[in-house]
């Protein structure tokens, strides 16, 4: 439901489009069959006659008790009443919110358990609140705009944007596989200022990543995801005598040992679940490097080592023993060269290189 006349204002489009997608998605959600779940958007002034205008989205779903909704808007929180588990981030109404802030606007929330939900967007009218280069007004633009976003869906439009980061050779690069965009994003935006990042949305993607990008150090990669999910795809990864060596930690919303064990029998080295604390990941991040880091340094400075030391995967036990073979092979042909060892292995000389 909407007022009569026709409400003209600023704002992002895209941005506007995802804020009530999201809250008619959970609104529907939690609706049972038969409940109703309203929009309605209008215009209202404040006490000193500045104009807003005020979307609602209210549900006669389950609700939320009164004393949990001053942490609705927290990133990966999860009521004791309602089960976010099938929304499998938990980052939904924390993205809502921050996308409100964007508009220099609020958004709040009246529920009673077992009664429903209304969730208040109020975003100021006009473009008084805007700064100059905020604005972007041209017809043309905005119809180009359009037109390309029309050419392709809007997951790839999204993941493009999220590519978008220079290159740094001194950085880790960390290859992200979900086909979550959301959270894709949220991860994203905690690890570009300190890692290079790779997205792919699902385990297949993945793996066409790690074919042409030898530069990669670690993958997060989720379970649950369409084409090749995570299981499939770290299986995938340990068995390639190219890929082996690369540390992989499983992101899963399933919970309970079963699940865990599941993952690392796959050859995951760690295991995450969601919903997970930001400082949690960036640690097991951190650690899981630095721990290759130190190996690396180690070995480098010791003059004899045994291939069981220093191998994670059964194919790295028999790539080591294979290098080892042709390198005393040709201990005596004073032209072997790195061309020649790596053509030996079956690999690229800048991948013989990294995997050694």
């Amino acid at each position: 439901m909407c007022s009569h006349d026709p409400i003209i204002t600023w704002y992002d489009e895209d941005k506007l489009y995802k804020i009530i997608s999201n809250l008619l998605s959970n609104a529907f959600k939690y609706t049972p069959n038969g409940g109703d779940v309203l929009l309605n958007v209008f215009c209202v002034s404040d006490q000193a006659h500045e104009k807003y205008i005020k979307i609602e989205v209210s549900d006669t779903g389950i609700g939320v008790e009164k004393s949990q909704l001053i942490n609705i808007f927290d990133r990966f929180y999860q009521s004791n009443d309602i089960n976010y588990e099938a929304e499998g981030t938990g980052i939904g109404l924390s993205l809502t919110q921050s996308l409100v802030k964007l508009h220099k606007g609020k958004i709040e929330v009246e529920s009673e358990l077992g009664k429903g939900s209304k969730f208040i967007v109020t975003i100021p009218l006009g473009e008084s609140y805007l700064e100059q280069h905020e604005k972007h007004h041209s017809a043309d633009k905005a119809l180009n705009y359009l037109r390309e976003k029309s050419k392709i869906s809007s997951l790839k439009y999204q993941k493009y944007e999220l590519k978008t980061t220079q290159f740094n050779i001194e950085k880790h690069t960390i290859l992200i596989v979900e086909d979550n965009f959301d959270l894709c994003e949220l991860m994203y935006s905690l690890l570009k200022e300190n890692y290079n990042i790779e997205i792919a949305n699902n385990g297949k993607e993945g793996l066409e990543i790690l074919k042409n990008n030898e530069s990669i150090d670690l993958i997060i990669s989720d379970i649950m995801m369409p084409i090749m999910d995570g299981i499939s795809f770290c299986k995938m990864v340990k068995s390639n005598i190219n890929t082996s060596h690369l540390p992989v930690l499983l992101l899963t919303a399933k919970y309970g040992e079963e699940s865990e064990i599941e993952g690392l029998k796959s050859g995951a080295d760690d295991y995450i679940t969601k919903p997970f604390n930001e400082k949690i990941l960036n640690f097991k991040i951190v650690n899981t490097l630095a721990y290759r880091d130190s190996l690396r340094n180690q070995y480098q400075q010791k003059i004899s080592i045994e291939p069981s030391e220093i191998t994670t995967t059964s194919r790295d036990q028999e790539f080591i023993d294979k290098a080892i073979k042709v390198v005393e092979e040709n201990m005596s042909n004073d032209k072997f060269n790195i061309k020649e060892f790596s053509s030996e292995l079956a690999m690229s000389p800048s991948t013989l290189l990294r995997k050694i």
